[in-house]
């Protein structure tokens, strides 16, 4: 079987599966362990799509000051970001969020990565040299790049820093990768429960699948005619292989 997916009009998919069976593809494993790694993976998928296929503004780390929140209730802690997300959207209008939690190194609380768009930068304040900041963002401001500080936040939650995205392909390969990094970490804890490895807002786009059919090398008639391969990789059931427009530039990077 193959698949192509449309994720923008200069971005593109194609999974390749070899010895396909329906049932071995999408199977749900019995087994803990496996049900596990279907999760994980399938996880990455999501979230890579999610911030592939939206323009995003900015990439952001949330954390919660114990003496505002429990560090160790994750369910708390996206329910008041989300409900925070909505009251910003009643005064500055649409604002989406892909969002994924992260233990702290000491796996006793959670902080979250993410990546937001629509939140304009007046809302935001930018750090200076003059404060008291962690070296990673001093680095940056020497280096005159921007970090800011969302006060609503910080007034609620705790620490946060936002720094606006060069490359959301950058972005967004960064975020997946990242989670799949610290999936050991992470699932035990987040998938007790049902709990989920990634928020996303609702209206996220995602990508389309333009083509399924059981022959191989077809390539789709609305591909761009500039269209030129990527990055591919084989995986456990075939090949996955990208395809981007020449003239778009993709030299950005977080």
């Amino acid at each position: 079987m193959e698949y192509w997916y449309r994720y923008r009009d200069d971005l593109y998919k194609r999974i390749t599966l070899n010895e396909y069976k329906e049932s071995s593809y999408h199977e749900r494993h019995e087994i803990p362990e496996q049900k596990l790694v279907s999760n994980i993976r399938r996880a990455a998928r999501m979230i890579e799509s999610y911030a592939l296929c939206n323009p995003w503004d900015w990439f952001g780390t949330f954390t919660l000051n114990k003496k505002y929140r429990d560090r160790k209730d994750l369910d708390k802690f996206r329910e008041s970001f989300m409900q925070l997300i909505r009251n910003s959207r009643r005064q500055f209008g649409d604002i989406e969020a892909l969002l994924v939690p992260e233990l702290h190194k000491d796996k006793d609380g959670w902080h979250i990565h993410g990546l937001l768009s629509g939140l304009p930068v007046d809302a935001l304040r930018p750090f200076t040299l003059d404060e008291k900041l962690p070296k990673y963002i001093r680095d940056k401001l020497i280096k005159n790049e921007k970090v800011y500080d969302w006060p609503i936040y910080r007034n609620s939650f705790g620490f946060v820093d936002i720094e606006p995205i060069k490359n959301r392909d950058a972005a967004a390969r960064y975020v997946s990768k990242y989670m799949a990094k610290n999936s050991q970490t992470v699932t035990a804890k987040s998938l007790q429960g049902g709990k989920h490895l990634y928020y996303v807002t609702r209206g996220l786009l995602q990508p389309e699948v333009i083509i399924k059919q059981e022959n191989s090398g077809c390539i789709p008639e609305s591909l761009p005619k500039n269209i030129i391969p990527g990055k591919s990789y084989e995986f456990e059931y075939g090949v996955v292989e990208w395809f981007e427009a020449l003239n778009i530039t993709n030299d950005i990077r977080r």
